[in-house]
Order: C-alpha cells, then sequence, then structure tokens
C-alpha cells in the first residue's frame, strides 16, 4: 500500500482567544497543495518496523507520529503488525503540516489495506487525538479550520488555477515560542467573509498573526516575502506557525529568477499546484 501525504498552506491565521487547557482558539483556512507530498508505504509484517529517509535528525521511532497513528489504529480494529517507510520530502518545521498529514494518510491506508471500513468519522476521531492538524488530511480538501484547528467547516473554494510557491529557510521557530508571543484578538471580521474579497485585496485585509513577532526573531522570512510580490505573487503569506512562505502566482508569471535566488541562498523551493 503506497500513499501520498500532501502538504496544506494557511491562508489566514487568526489567534482569537486562550482556551481552558492552555490551548489557543484560531481561525484559519487551510488548502492542501497536493504537488508537495511525502511518500509512505505500508505492509504487513511480523513485527512493528518504522523507517524514515529524509530530514531524520533526531527521530524517536515511538513518539513519531506515524507510530503514534498505527498504535492507535490497533487499539481500534485487530490487524496484523506492518513495516512502514516514509520518504520525507514536505520540510520539517515549515507550518505545511508535514507530520500530520503523514499520520491521517497512515490511517487511511491501513484502513484500505486491511478493509476494516473505519468511517470518516471514526477516522477523524483517531485522528483528532493525534494533533489539531491532523483531521484536516481525512478528508483534504478546503475547509475553515477554528476550535483549536480541530473543527472543520468544508469550504468551497480552490486556488488550482493558480502556481503556488514554497520557500523556507534553513532557520526555525518553535510552535510554543512562536505561540508565546501571539496577543489574541477576537474582535476581528472572520476570514470566511474576508476571502470573498478580490484576491488582490487580501495583501490587505488577510493576516498571519503569526507574521507580526516571528518576522522580528527572523528577519529572513519578511524577506523572502518581500521578494515573493517582487516576483508577481497576488498574495503572499507565512504557512501556520512555521517558517515557509508561500506565494501565489499566476499561472502566466515567471517564477525563475525566484528560484535562482531562493537556490543560491541554500533555501527549500517548490513550484506547484
Amino acid at each position: 500500500m503506497l500513499v501520498f501525504p500532501n502538504a496544506k498552506i494557511n491562508i489566514g491565521l487568526h489567534i482569537l482567544n486562550k482556551l481552558a487547557d492552555n490551548y489557543h482558539g484560531l481561525q484559519t483556512v487551510m488548502i492542501p497543495v497536493l504537488t508537495c507530498f511525502d511518500s509512505i508505504e505500508i505492509t504487513e509484517n511480523k513485527s512493528y518496523v518504522f523507517e524514515q529517509f529524509g530530514q531524520i535528525e533526531g527521530i524517536d521511532i515511538q513518539q513519531n507520529i506515524v507510530t503514534k497513528a498505527v498504535t492507535i489504529f490497533r487499539k481500534q480494529f485487530a490487524i496484523p503488525h506492518v513495516k512502514i517507510y516514509l520518504i520525507k520530502q514536505i520540510p520539517n518545521g515549515a507550518g505545511l503540516g508535514g507530520g500530520s498529514a503523514d499520520a491521517a494518510f497512515t490511517l487511511k491506508g491501513l484502513n484500505t489495506l486491511f478493509g476494516t471500513n473505519a468511517n470518516e468519522n471514526q477516522l477523524i476521531a483517531m485522528a483528532t487525538e493525534l494533533g489539531s492538524d491532523v483531521p484536516f488530511f481525512i478528508n483534504n480538501t478546503p475547509a475553515i479550520a477554528s476550535g483549536r484547528g480541530e473543527i472543520l467547516t468544508s469550504l468551497d473554494f480552490d486556488i488550482k488555477s493558480q502556481k503556488i510557491v514554497l520557500i523556507k529557510p534553513e532557520a526555525s521557530m518553535p510552535t510554543a515560542l512562536a505561540y508565546s508571543t501571539i496577543t489574541p484578538n477576537n474582535s476581528r471580521i472572520g476570514l470566511n467573509t474576508l476571502l470573498k474579497k478580490p484576491q488582490q485585496e487580501w495583501i490587505n485585509t488577510i493576516s498571519n498573526d503569526f507574521e507580526l513577532t516571528v518576522f522580528d526573531r527572523l528577519p529572513i522570512l519578511k524577506v523572502i516575502k518581500e521578494k515573493m510580490y517582487e516576483a508577481g505573487a497576488v498574495y503572499a503569506a507565512m504557512s501556520g506557525s512555521g517558517t515557509c512562505i508561500y506565494g501565489l502566482f499566476s499561472n502566466q508569471t515567471t517564477t525563475e529568477q525566484l528560484k535562482s535566488w531562493a537556490t543560491n541562498q541554500c533555501y527549500y523551493f517548490h513550484e506547484g499546484h
């Protein structure tokens, strides 16, 4: 069984309040990026085996989110042990949801491989145990996320007619630190309303709250965002709380100069849809 967990981007991210469990209430629009993906092979095996290739620094097999997904699934269904090979291509710490996608696609892959017929609600319930972003990748379609990110409302919206460019520097920002710098604000126009405005207006109306403080700590992110606009992006922003900047471009826009700049600076670069 082969599955290909894809990345996502966030169009806008509003931190609304601090919840009783010390998590933050938020609202964000999540869009899948199907051309940027990891690869997972799942096969039946006599014992559990997990191997990861690419970006393997500091990996803990037992704490890996894919292992956790397998454990949760086996608690619900009496399936054999499996061997999993994971090839990482989505960069870590980018805010692109790579780990969450790996977990969700593992759940879906196990369900298909062993014919356990878990329904959507069961898969989402297991995904919710694994992390706030994981449920999004069960349906893997555009959605507005609220609560801690686990409450999803389907969105009739796509950007398939545009190119998506992703650039991530080597610099990283721990998620906990990023959240600790935010002052919640629950008195703004909702993203579902702002998203209906012409895309050319998004630069002034749709924002990611993390940019306000993370850009001060990592100025290179602001530089990358400026480079996106110089290259002709209709909209550019930080994705989630990670250090990837994405840009939305018309298919007619040439981004070769931007790619050359990013490559020369030793940044991660991806162009797709």
